[in-house]
């Protein structure tokens, strides 16, 4: 089990796919739905840094933005405090990507 307080992102390295539904986030990751679903609702308030494309709906079906989600699980106690949000810095997929070894670095 990932401890979520702790984790890097290399040790996300086994998702390989953009969106997950939480039934794979959950298996991946070692946490309950309902952390994953609680994670998912308090990224959802960060629209202006996620985008409208953060999580993925269609009826009763819901698919998470990988890179949103580990984007929002490091800088979550900075971006859930309004005085601390703005030290926050800024969203970048690509950089993230790297680190779960979905693109090659630019050094390489």
């Amino acid at each position: 089990m990932i401890n979520y307080d702790t984790f890097t992102p290399e040790d996300f390295a086994g998702i390989k796919y953009a969106y997950c539904p939480h039934t794979m986030l959950t298996e991946q990751l070692g946490l309950s739905r309902a952390t994953i679903i609680n994670l998912r609702n308090n990224m959802l308030k960060h629209k202006d840094r996620y985008g409208q494309y953060a999580v993925i709906t269609s009826g009763h079906i819901a698919l998470t933005s990988y890179l949103a989600l580990i984007d929002y699980i490091t800088y979550r106690t900075l971006l859930d405090d309004p005085h601390l949000a703005t030290t926050a810095p800024p969203f970048d997929p690509e950089a993230i990507a790297r680190l779960c070894c979905w693109v090659p670095s630019a050094e390489h």
